[in-house]
């Protein structure tokens, strides 16, 4: 049986996981040069990606006709993971 999930619980349940994956990476912190400042930072670049990714999937949610509702939430998801997979990696090539 398929399970319907809206766009405010795939929001929610983002927000949960890169809060956790958040939260776990800053133990690494402590080896950087500056650790409370890298620590600081981290936390603050990912609350501000997920409460964005939260707020425009529920967006694209309300304004996507019901029967495509799904395939674009999860098209906006998979867009955006990409986006975190290969942007830094196509910056990195762009200044070298």
């Amino acid at each position: 049986m398929e399970r319907h999930r809206t766009s405010h619980r795939t929001g929610v349940a983002m927000l949960v996981s890169l809060t956790a994956g958040s939260l776990g990476s800053m133990p690494f912190a402590r080896y950087t040069p500056r650790p409370l400042g890298s620590a600081v930072a981290v936390a603050c670049a990912v609350f501000a990606a997920t409460a964005a990714t939260a707020w425009y999937a529920a967006r694209v949610g309300r304004l996507t006709p019901v029967p495509y509702r799904q395939p674009a939430v999860g098209l906006f998801t998979l867009a955006y993971q990409l986006g975190g997979a290969f942007g830094p990696a196509l910056a990195a090539l762009l200044i070298a």
